[in-house]
């Protein structure tokens, strides 16, 4: 009840700032970015598509091979604008071996303790309802970006643009929900993003490095 309360609140106050941001300028040079990403979707993807997939519950205390690559999508986010939030969702204490790279990009980690004996950590309904709650405390923001495949993040999508901003889905291809995609304002293929070469890549033996971000004109308009 209490989740639904919240989420209830968050919406009407949601439609009273969507209706004021109308009158709000935005230029390619002020437009404001939040970026969720949902690291353990991304993650096992990956690992499906590799050939790692993880069944066995056991699988969850065994270190995990760097294949996401957070350096070219914080560069993709970066071209739709500013990049004022960035967040990531995972149990942090399964997925350690990417600390190096989480330090160098400087997404907020926020932990996810697993539930029960399948190992789901719902993710994705605490990553919507920081969502709402950003988009309602900071009407500054344009875009939203949502890196994950599953079609849980609909709701939050239709909401994102019920409030007048651009809702961008990344996801892995073959284990992206197809109505997820539609949702979007924009959806692009984790392939797309980082290289279809990269995908699957292991991360190397360094931390992932940053390059400068590329010219806003330059982020995908279709």
């Amino acid at each position: 009840m209490a989740q639904k309360f919240e989420v209830g609140f968050l919406e009407a106050n949601l439609q009273s700032h969507g209706s004021k941001k109308e009158f709000a300028m935005t230029t390619p040079d002020n437009r404001t970015v939040a970026v969720y990403l949902d690291f353990e979707n991304i993650h096992l993807a990956l690992c499906d598509q590799s050939g790692q997939s993880i069944n066995d519950p056991r699988d969850r205390y065994r270190k995990q091979p760097r294949l996401v690559n957070l350096a070219k999508l914080l560069e993709f986010a970066r071209g739709f604008g500013r990049v004022a939030i960035s967040r990531a969702y995972a149990d942090w204490d399964w997925l350690g071996s990417y600390r190096e790279d989480l330090n160098v990009v400087g997404f907020d980690l926020v932990q996810i303790f697993p539930k029960g004996h399948s190992g789901k950590n719902g993710a994705d309904i605490r990553l919507s309802l920081d969502a709402l709650e950003d988009l309602y405390r900071f009407p500054h923001i344009d875009t939203v970006i949502i890196i994950a495949g599953d079609s849980d993040y609909i709701a939050l999508a239709q909401k994102v643009k019920q409030s007048n901003r651009t809702i961008v889905g990344v996801g892995v291809k073959g284990n992206t929900n197809r109505f997820w995609e539609q949702n979007c304002t924009e959806f692009r293929h984790y392939g797309d993003v980082v290289g279809d070469s990269e995908v699957n890549k292991p991360s190397g033996a360094g931390p992932a490095t940053l390059t400068p971000a590329f010219n806003k004109a330059t982020a995908p308009t279709n």
